[in-house]
């Protein structure tokens, strides 16, 4: 596991731990890529309940989106020497038994499930770029297209919803 040094804030002038090693950033990209892979299961199954062709073409391209994603995130888990995360948590087994159940519920609940699981990933996201991790190269990658594609995908669930 990761080394923590121990340093003072300056504000608070009190002790707290930086984060200095891969193992420890692979943590945090570990949490991330849960997250992705939890959204992949998600618009996998989702994909299959909506009923129009314009619906599944923005479901597919979100479903892409999380997909590179995820392979971007197990490419820099890899490059750490760690292993990447199989799973997908709790939150992963809350979204799919969500959409299991929007089932006789319609389109709407599934959208606004699905659009509730793009909000927190999204937090997740400036969370990691507001963290002290040390995991630099990833950064401008998060920055520049991960969080801008997850802010579209965003957009395209409300598109869904209005239509």
């Amino acid at each position: 596991m990761g080394n923590l040094n121990q340093t003072f804030d300056e504000k608070d002038k009190k002790p707290h731990n930086v984060l200095d090693d891969d193992a420890v950033a692979a943590q945090y990209l570990n949490t991330l890529l849960r997250g992705e892979v939890a959204a992949v299961n998600s618009y996998d199954l989702a994909r299959k309940k909506f009923a129009t062709d314009a619906a599944i073409k923005t479901i597919d391209k979100i479903l892409f989106n999380h997909k590179s994603n995820v392979d971007f995130l197990k490419k820099k888990i890899f490059s750490k020497n760690e292993t990447p995360s199989t799973n997908t948590g709790a939150w992963g087994l809350a979204v799919e038994l969500i959409i299991k159940s929007t089932k006789f519920l319609g389109e709407t609940p599934l959208i606004m499930a699905l659009r509730e699981g793009e909000d927190l990933g999204l937090k997740d996201y400036k969370y990691f770029l507001s963290s002290n991790v040390p995991e630099n190269k990833s950064i401008h990658v998060i920055k520049n297209q991960i969080i801008p594609n997850t802010e579209n995908n965003i957009l395209l669930l409300n598109k869904l919803l209005k239509s």
